[in-house]
């Protein structure tokens, strides 16, 4: 079948062969991959599309030669679900890492005090995942590379200041966002299929609510806003609302934990093996060991979508606190 390549899919081919910039190719790859017809003559040219991005992502930018400074800095996945915060400078990013987590970025009245990412795990109840910390969108001060590493995010965090402006705010990290092809939606899944492989799941936290005048300044960018991103005001100072931005992202990334027990003893109820929706008991055993999927018997559950021991067999499908008794 005859490929029958569309003009968009052929200006983005070239642009990738002109690139010279990670940034760009990877943009470029993004637009082919959007571009390209959909039909079973193009299968293998998706496949290959689809390849080249993961790489490149996986890699992340170019470093510099030895002994020189380095380009770009990657981030590292250190949780089964990561959240990136954006936003310009002084909009409390880091202050919130701080507060959902035991990172210690600088955090000073001054613009620009990011300049690298800066990770650390914050918990929803007891399921780590992964904040990053990234340096301001600004259009002032472009760094390229911070988009690019967003690409990585499973969320994005959208931060604005309640203390100024944050309509404003808003409207210039989606500006800068979507000047370079990142478009954060309430669900990707539903997004105009033009923008759908480069969409993400996204919310906006809007920060220092213990400010003067910031909760007048909320209830007016609330009836201001017209797009349908999540809003989640927070208090790095006070702790307020981060308990919600957890769990939001605990949601989003659709994760579940499950707790490992051996016949004759009680749960293991500290260290939650962490799963996604949909994940099965043959996956669980994967995850404890390689050999596991291959000899198990059957499992006996504990939850509340069975009763007290079910047994089940590899292919149950698994939910949010479920107990798992693995017989080999």
């Amino acid at each position: 079948m005859p490929a029958n390549l569309s003009p968009e899919y052929k200006e983005a081919e070239q642009r990738y062969r002109s690139a010279s910039s990670w940034e760009d190719k990877l943009h470029a790859l993004e637009d082919m991959l959007a571009g390209i017809p959909k039909h079973k003559g193009t299968e293998k040219m998706q496949a290959d599309i689809k390849s080249r991005i993961a790489r490149m992502r996986d890699e992340g930018p170019p470093k510099a030669k030895a002994g020189g400074r380095s380009q770009a800095t990657t981030v590292d996945r250190e949780a089964v679900a990561m959240a990136m915060l954006l936003g310009p400078p002084n909009a409390g990013k880091s202050a919130l890492l701080r507060a959902v987590s035991k990172a210690q970025p600088e955090v000073a009245p001054y613009p620009y005090t990011t300049q690298l990412p800066c990770s650390g795990i914050a918990y929803h109840e007891d399921v780590p995942m992964q904040f990053v910390d990234l340096p301001p969108l600004s259009a002032e001060r472009p760094l390229p590379w911070v988009i690019g590493q967003a690409r990585n995010a499973d969320v994005l965090l959208l931060v604005v200041d309640l203390a100024v402006d944050p309509l404003s705010e808003l409207h210039e990290s989606e500006r800068l966002l979507e000047e370079a092809r990142l478009f954060p939606c309430r669900d990707p899944a539903l997004a105009d299929e033009a923008i759908r492989p480069r969409a993400k799941p996204a919310a906006i936290v809007a920060t220092k609510l213990d400010a003067p005048n910031a909760r007048e300044n909320l209830e007016a960018f609330r009836e201001l806003y017209e797009g349908d991103l999540p809003v989640f005001p927070v208090s790095a100072q006070a702790g307020e609302g981060l308990a919600e931005l957890t769990a939001f992202v605990f949601r989003t990334c659709r994760l579940l934990r499950v707790y490992a027990k051996q016949p004759g003893k009680p749960p293991d109820l500290d260290q939650p093996f962490v799963l996604h929706e949909g994940d099965t008991v043959a996956l669980l055993c994967e995850r404890i060991h390689k050999d596991f999927a291959q000899n198990l018997k059957f499992a006996r559950i504990w939850g509340a979508h069975t009763f007290e021991g079910q047994r089940v067999i590899a292919d149950y499908v698994l939910h949010d606190k479920d107990v798992v008794e693995l017989h080999l």
